[in-house]
């Protein structure tokens, strides 16, 4: 334990700067997707849906019994059973709060600063279409807002700009450098990655120059300063594809799955997509929001997940960084 949490410490050095863009976290559609209509597990993704009303999905909501548990009974003195507990409870409320949207159509960045915004006049909220992003966003926004007795709305602020300060340049378009650090350091997200696999991990390193961002493809966040770029080393812990697939059971439910890639130079990025983990009828889920093929919000075991993008030929994948959200103190 100790071996390891000194490994822990040495890598997470390196480890200020990582990932990037909402664009990429489910735009690279030819490249997440490919395999799925092979390995679909059908039952899930066609059937999975529950039938709804447009609009049901905005229905204010009682508050949930499991959060009243929160409050006590918690299992004091026993931190092994305290996290069991507070993975149970969590994935509970994300199962919860994620279900309306089963069989929502995906759409490429639906969510912008508003009809005001300087650049991007997308709305602030909806609830009728997703990407892989904005579906984890909207999910964890919901389940921030029952926890805190708060406006959902305000919380999805909250978790997509920095400061809740809606403005395209504040945005938390770095999945790793500003999206997963920041929510580590606020209290929602735990690294999860060396709990798993240890002296197994590997870290999949980047070294983002002004030059290499003038080299990227030019959809990729144009109306963003270079003033806004955290330009810099980046390093990204992941569990290598193929030991993740067959060390799948270790992975906590209530978490956040980031597949990494290779390293492209005219793509500042190697986080392409995010989902969530779910423990759904005993068994591990990845419940996300898909491009192609399957269009839409969508469960598939997570035992499919990791065996289909090891096939990707396109843009292949070295691995999974896993994000274990957490209740804490200044957290959800």
């Amino acid at each position: 334990m100790n071996r390891s949490h000194s490994f822990l410490h040495t890598l997470q050095i390196g480890a200020t700067l990582c990932g990037l863009v909402a664009w990429t976290a489910c735009t690279n559609a030819s490249a997440e997707d490919g395999g799925l209509s092979v390995h679909n597990d059908s039952n899930e993704a066609h059937n999975s849906s529950p039938k709804r009303k447009r609009g049901e999905a905005t229905k204010s909501r009682e508050a949930s019994p499991v959060l009243e548990k929160f409050s006590g009974n918690q299992s004091a003195g026993d931190p092994k059973a305290r996290e069991r507990e507070e993975r149970d409870r969590l994935n509970t409320l994300l199962l919860q709060h994620s279900m309306p949207y089963l069989g929502s159509p995906y759409k490429s960045s639906p969510l912008g600063e508003g009809a005001s915004g300087k650049f991007d006049q997308d709305p602030l909220f909806r609830e009728d279409a997703f990407d892989c992003t904005t579906f984890v966003e909207t999910v964890l926004a919901k389940v921030r807002a029952e926890y805190k007795g708060k406006d959902w709305k305000e919380e999805l602020n909250r978790l997509r700009y920095r400061k809740g300060e809606i403005g395209y340049v504040h945005r938390r378009h770095f999945p790793y450098a500003q999206w997963i650090l920041d929510f580590q350091s606020e209290g929602i997200l735990k690294e999860y990655s060396f709990q798993i696999g240890s002296e197994n991990v590997r870290l999949a390193v980047k070294d983002l120059t002004p030059g290499l961002w003038k080299k990227r493809k030019k959809k990729i966040l144009k109306n963003l300063p270079e003033k806004f770029v955290p330009f810099g080393k980046i390093s990204i812990p992941y569990l290598p594809i193929r030991w993740a697939y067959e060390h799948r059971e270790e992975f906590p439910e209530a978490s956040i799955l980031n597949l990494v890639r290779i390293d492209r130079e005219n793509i500042p990025v190697q986080i392409s997509h995010q989902a969530l983990i779910l423990r759904k009828e005993g068994r591990l889920i990845v419940r996300h929001a898909q491009q192609r093929f399957v269009h839409k919000v969508f469960d598939e075991s997570l035992e499919n997940y990791l065996r289909r993008v090891q096939n990707h030929r396109e843009w292949p994948v070295l691995g999974v960084n896993i994000q274990a959200l957490q209740f804490s103190a200044k957290g959800l």
